[in-house]
């Protein structure tokens, strides 16, 4: 969107062009003493993609602060990478860096499909399809600049295995109910789904910094993922006690291992669980 594009559009909106020209020139204004001082130009439409990420995916960032140090950063980084512009699209991709967003949802010229959003939430969240469909259709919402921007993106109450709604009705006061999008109910798990999650939660403790600093790979035994996956799961309180059980299990007694172990790097570990259920560790060929 460039400058004129974007004034148009809060003219559109009623009453905020001024507030869009303003703030436009105060990073115009930075991007000017930038030049003076380094030669680093900013490419057109770049410093209205900036303001433009800003307002819709960080809208609880006062301008100018964190506005103005992103576009300082940006042309900081320009210069280190022996550049003379800084483009729209390296705009971008520096506010997928600082955010983890994906481009396909920050670039209105890229399609995001539901069934693409669904897929990704089920890859992160196990056994809770409700859960994943009620955000999918949010963000595919604010993608395509449906949401109230007045109002939060969404407001889910999500409930426990007992929070049935007219539980729920009964214990918020109406003026609070009423503000809530959708109550989302966790459904219970299953014994495969427990397994599925812990074998996932051992997948991120192997990407922890330690491990990967050192390019050491683990490799988790079925009967140890069993063996985890037994205890973690509580009716009640769902996998909430499986993080304490591998945080005991697995990390502590690896982390003793590593440090009696020192210079070990590029290497696989088995991870695997004797008869009285302890850590195994060994280096895989």
């Amino acid at each position: 969107m460039s400058h004129c594009e974007l004034c148009q559009f809060g003219a559109f909106l009623g009453g905020t062009s001024a507030i869009l020209s303003r703030a436009l020139a105060v990073l115009d204004r930075q991007a000017v003493a930038r030049r003076q001082q380094s030669g680093v130009t900013v490419a057109d439409g770049a410093a209205a993609v900036v303001y433009d990420l800003f307002r819709r995916f960080a809208p609880y960032e006062t301008f100018p602060g964190q506005t103005v140090r992103f576009f300082d950063d940006l042309l900081d980084r320009t210069k280190r990478e022996h550049r003379q512009e800084a483009s729209a699209a390296d705009a971008i991709a520096a506010f997928v860096r600082r955010t983890g967003l994906p481009e396909s949802l920050l670039r209105d010229d890229l399609p995001l499909a539901f069934d693409e959003v669904l897929a990704g939430f089920r890859r992160e969240i196990v056994g809770q399809d409700a859960a994943c469909r009620a955000a999918a259709q949010l963000v595919v919402a604010f993608k395509a600049g449906l949401n109230d921007p007045h109002r939060p993106l969404g407001v889910l109450l999500f409930s426990g295995l007992t929070g049935v709604e007219g539980a729920v009705t009964s214990f918020f006061r109406p003026e609070f109910y009423n503000r809530i999008d959708a109550v989302v109910r966790f459904e219970p798990l299953t014994r495969e789904q427990v397994t599925a999650i812990t074998r996932k939660e051992l997948n991120e403790i192997a990407r922890r910094e330690g491990l990967a600093k050192a390019a050491i790979e683990l490799a988790p035994s079925e009967r140890l993922i069993e063996h985890l996956a037994a205890p973690g799961y509580d009716p009640r309180y769902g996998v909430r006690p499986l993080q304490r059980i591998l945080e005991r299990h697995v990390v502590t007694p690896l982390a003793r291992w590593l440090l009696q172990h020192p210079g070990l790097s590029h290497c696989r570990l088995g991870l695997d669980a004797d008869v009285t259920g302890d850590l195994q560790v060994i280096v895989l060929p």
